[in-house]
């Protein structure tokens, strides 16, 4: 960067407090993302459909930033980190969940998907999370895919995610 170390530190408290932040910024990015699909003008499914476009958007554009993410799970980086940036990075965390949160709460309202409990709704977003987290995170680990036959990641996702909201019996169906 074009500043100096002194300069860096005068705002960041180490080197894996900027880390945090920059994750903190695309971490912002996709409550925006979420935000903006969850306001899109379509049927409950449609919006989350528009929330996982949102999540594979970020990840393409800001690659660096996605893994950056990752890393500073690790409690030897969050050891080192300033509370307050914490914390903020978990308050744009809950902004995601509440945009997810409301997309199914709307579904279960229209009798798009019956739920009888509300631990139903914690499931289906912690699949979805699951399934993203988990195709990104081979994805990128493994960029040879193609040669193990596996040649379109986006679409294997975006089946999946399919295959779990009609398990679910969320409609309507994507048949």
């Amino acid at each position: 960067i074009e500043y100096s170390k002194g300069t860096v530190y005068q705002h960041f408290s180490s080197k894996e407090d900027v880390l945090v932040a920059l994750a903190g910024q695309t971490t912002q990015t996709r409550a925006d993302l979420f935000a903006r699909a969850a306001a899109f003008d379509g049927n409950p499914r449609e919006r989350m459909t528009a929330v996982g476009v949102a999540d594979e958007l970020l990840v393409r554009l800001f690659p660096q930033h996605w893994q950056a993410e990752h890393i500073i799970r690790a409690a030897s980086i969050q050891s080192k980190v300033a509370r307050e940036r914490l914390r903020e990075l978990e308050s744009t965390e809950h902004q995601c969940c509440t945009a997810i949160g409301g997309i199914l709460g709307d579904a279960i309202a229209r009798g798009e998907i019956e739920c009888t409990e509300e631990q139903v709704a914690q499931f289906i977003a912690y699949g979805l999370w699951s399934l993203s987290f988990g195709s990104h995170f081979i994805a990128a680990s493994n960029p040879n895919l193609g040669s193990k036959g596996l040649d379109n990641e986006t679409e294997m996702l975006n089946r999946n995610y399919h295959a779990l909201l009609d398990g679910y019996g969320w409609r309507p169906l994507s048949t």
